[in-house]
């Protein structure tokens, strides 16, 4: 263990400043890994478009590609979309990866009953 007591106070503002600015380049490198979600995707998925379509559609992915991938069926997946059919948990959960987003994302975000 090192002894910290010889610092001085110009070595300790030395570190907390070099501290500072590890923590800012770390923030801008979470902040540009992060994905920004285009208005018209958001704006489907607040009219009630079925969430796994709008995403589909947004990654420009076929619905064969999703259940070949997702190694769900293509009916199943056209239920979701058409239909507002209800899929597993663990379903729900590889087609959210397949597509890249968490798998609350496929959730609707408004809700239909009457």
């Amino acid at each position: 263990m090192s002894d910290t007591t010889n610092l001085s106070a110009d070595d300790i503002e030395r570190i907390e400043n070099n501290y500072d600015a590890l923590l800012f380049k770390l923030a801008a490198i979470e902040a540009a890994n992060e994905e920004t979600i285009p208005g018209a995707v958001i704006d489907r998925l607040m009219e009630g478009e079925a969430p796994l379509l709008v995403w589909r559609e947004h990654r420009g992915v076929s619905r064969g590609e999703l259940a070949d991938t997702a190694r769900v069926s293509l009916g199943e997946i056209e239920d979701v979309e058409l239909r507002d059919g209800d899929l597993g948990l663990r379903k729900m959960v590889a087609l959210a990866r397949a597509l890249r987003i968490d798998a609350e994302d496929l959730l609707p975000w408004v809700d239909k009953t009457p």
